[in-house]
């Protein structure tokens, strides 16, 4: 807005500008016409004063050639004296014609030229019209823009409430699950001394990541001898996937597990709508080997927790 305000100043002093060299130009053009009249009447004026004397110097050199001579004479110089004052008067009247008519010229250019001026200092009002419009756009967008992250920052904010509930929902069902268990535990020491030790050795097992019981064998799973892993620790790690799930039955994540029998396997768990998919991998060959042959008795265990353990593979490099 305020390059269109210089622009509009610009044109206003060259306006003003030429409306002076302009009255100056006048000025001079009829300084010129009347100088020009003057020239022509003091011309005139001479014209008849030589013409005087002549006829003067006639009737002198005629003398006294009879008075009608001299009435005729007279009668001459005073038609001459007309004539020449006619001429004078037509050449004086047609310099006056010819300086109207060039003031009339420069009249209208110069009522052309103060058109244009008007014409471009409304176009220069109409743009600054224009231009304050655009601005005025510009902040109401810039105010919807600031509304819009206000209203984004309001959204971000009830989702993390609305996950902090769930996580807060998530760890009372840990809660419930762990208060379960220690409930078990302390029934199963109730019923005796062996069953008791029995438990403890399970629970142990569990707590150490998923694998703390028997030795590695180095049959393949599924054969006459192999080894099996306990019950207890499926169970574990059930519930250790299960836990890593949200409300929705979406997570991805990776669990590493320990002890002697799974020690270096690797468990990527990705779920989606209660389908589980796990793929196991890793460093222990014959962990994930004896692993994937329980898949019976995860999915069974899953189903009971509301998944369906729709794949259980294992990495090329472990088959």
């Amino acid at each position: 807005m305020s390059e269109i305000r210089r622009n509009e100043a610009r044109h206003e002093a060259k306006r003003q500008e030429a409306a002076r060299q302009e009255k100056t130009q006048n000025a001079e053009r009829r300084e010129k016409t009347q100088q020009q009249f003057r020239s022509a009447m003091n011309r005139t004026k001479g014209a008849t004063q030589q013409k005087t004397q002549r006829q003067t110097a006639q009737q002198d050199r005629a003398g006294q050639a009879g008075q009608k001579q001299s009435e005729k004479a007279q009668g001459s110089a005073k038609q001459g004296q007309r004539t020449v004052k006619k001429d004078a008067s037509k050449e004086a009247r047609s310099v006056l014609d010819a300086a109207k008519q060039r003031g009339a010229q420069q009249a209208g250019s110069a009522r052309g030229r103060a058109a244009g001026h008007r014409a471009k200092a409304v176009v220069g009002r109409e743009r600054r019209s224009e231009a304050e419009a655009g601005q005025g756009q510009l902040e109401q967008r810039a105010g919807q823009s600031q509304e819009r992250q206000q209203a984004g920052r309001s959204v971000r904010r009830e989702m993390g409430d609305q996950t902090a509930q769930r996580s807060a929902g998530r760890e009372g069902t840990t809660r419930g699950e762990r208060k379960s268990e220690a409930r078990q535990d302390r029934a199963s020491r109730v019923s005796g001394e062996s069953v008791q030790r029995s438990t403890a050795a399970t629970t142990a097992a569990a707590i150490d990541a998923i694998g703390a019981t028997g030795a590695r064998a180095e049959r393949k799973p599924g054969t006459a001898g192999a080894p099996r892993i306990p019950q207890a620790l499926l169970e574990a790690l059930a519930r250790k996937v299960f836990i890593g799930i949200d409300a929705s039955g979406n997570a991805r994540f990776d669990v590493e597990l320990g002890g002697n029998l799974l020690a270096g396997v690797r468990l990527t768990i990705q779920a989606d709508g209660g389908k589980v998919k796990i793929q196991i991998g890793g460093k222990n060959r014959d962990g994930g080997r004896l692993l994937a042959a329980h898949h019976t008795e995860l999915a069974a265990l899953f189903r009971a927790k509301g998944l369906d353990l729709d794949e259980l593979s294992l990495d090329e490099a472990l088959g």
